[in-house]
């Protein structure tokens, strides 16, 4: 065992993931991940699951009265693996940069822990090798990160090569524990639309999910035309091919944050925990055309699903997403949390499993002080999180 991982073992073994038999959670407002909002409701865990939901009774463990409790959320698009490495450089996926191996898994895993605290109980990342062992440490040792699903490594044209070897690439990365495809279609060459049509086919077969990243309409189209699961970006999708995508039920995945953590490392912008529309005109203009197609997809009914990109120095602000898509956006707040929670888990294929409070369901829970409905800046102000039945952050009493 390296000693990142007896270090990983020891923070797992610190951690308060203590799950009781029985514990109930008394609420004051409740949203159960689809469309309804419940007033003075317990919810009863038991193990890793949600038991019932009732009226208050006699008996409660945890007090949320005075906060909104929502879900667990699901980021649909996290790097994990992305960090600084020593020298303040961004080192690229499946590349050391000036660390060491050990070193790099350490900065993966605070990106866990700190992603986890800021409620999401479930992220995807698209993808890294270094992503394996993290995932390996939360499922295995117990270390307090988020669900973990990952495409271990991304396609693009410049190893692609012939759509058999494309087909091989899929089979290879089922064999090596992916969980899905991401494919670049467009960014970093093109991926031919019979290089996507036979990614996608292929993963099929082998019930995977394949995630395009397409800035550009072409790119969309070549994805949407091989019936591939998710567009990534899309910032220049139209009328035409939103009405495609909505037809085929392939998801959207836009992440409104991209161009402002990117231009927040060499400026100052507005603080999501105070941001206003009237705080507009200081953002990006990147940012701004991001969110003319936001407001064009949201029109058409494609299904759009939560996704931050999280990368380097932005893990445990992936929130920050919400508030751009509803201010700026035009997006109702019970419907952003919805993307983050019913709708992505169903994206994810998890959607028996997680995204919802209803009996049956794994105990992903999150809290947020006050009423997030009538304030969607209080995504940045979680104060209590469990996953899987485990209380991972308490602080509803502060």
């Amino acid at each position: 065992m390296t000693k990142i991982f007896q270090f990983i073992v020891v923070v797992a073994m610190l951690s308060p993931l203590v799950a009781r038999a029985e514990i109930a959670i008394r609420t004051s407002l409740l949203f159960d991940g689809t469309d309804q909002l419940l007033e003075n409701r317990d919810i009863v865990v038991d193990g890793d699951r949600i038991t019932r939901i009732t009226p208050h009774g006699d008996h409660f463990d945890i007090d949320l009265r005075g906060f909104t409790v929502t879900p667990g959320w699901i980021d649909a698009h996290s790097h994990i693996a992305a960090r600084i490495d020593g020298e303040g450089n961004y080192p690229p996926p499946n590349q050391l940069g000036n660390e060491t191996r050990d070193e790099a898994l350490l900065a993966v895993a605070v990106n866990a822990w700190r992603t986890l605290h800021a409620g999401f109980t479930t992220i995807q990342s698209p993808g890294d090798r270094l992503d394996g062992p993290i995932k390996q440490a939360v499922e295995n040792a117990g270390f307090p990160g988020p669900r973990i699903l990952t495409s271990l490594d991304i396609l693009q044209a410049a190893t692609a090569g012939s759509q058999q070897e494309v087909r091989r690439y899929v089979e290879q990365m089922e064999a090596a524990g992916a969980d899905f495809i991401k494919l670049f279609a467009d960014s970093h060459g093109e991926l031919s639309k019979e290089q996507l049509a036979a990614a996608c086919d292929e993963a099929r077969k082998r019930g995977m999910r394949v995630l395009v990243h397409a800035w550009g309409i072409e790119a969309a189209r070549r994805a949407v035309a091989g019936r591939c699961t998710t567009i990534e970006h899309g910032t220049e999708l139209d009328a035409s091919i939103l009405s495609e995508m909505t037809k085929h039920g392939i998801y959207y995945s836009p992440s409104l944050d991209v161009p402002v953590h990117y231009a927040r490392r060499t400026a100052e912008l507005p603080d999501p925990a105070v941001y206003t529309s009237s705080d507009r005109t200081k953002m990006p203009q990147e940012y701004l055309d991001y969110v003319a197609t936001f407001r064009q997809a949201l029109a058409s009914g494609v299904p759009i699903i939560f996704a931050s990109d999280a990368v380097a120095d932005t893990h445990g602000r992936n929130a920050d997403e919400f508030v751009w898509r509803v201010l700026d956006g035009g997006q109702p707040p019970m419907a952003a949390i919805a993307s983050a929670t019913s709708v992505a888990a169903t994206a994810l294929g998890l959607g028996d499993e997680i995204g919802r409070l209803a009996p049956g369901y794994v105990a992903d829970i999150v809290a947020v002080s006050g009423d997030l409905f009538a304030d969607i800046r209080r995504v940045t102000k979680v104060k209590f999180v469990m996953k899987a039945g485990k209380v991972i952050r308490n602080e509803s009493n502060n």
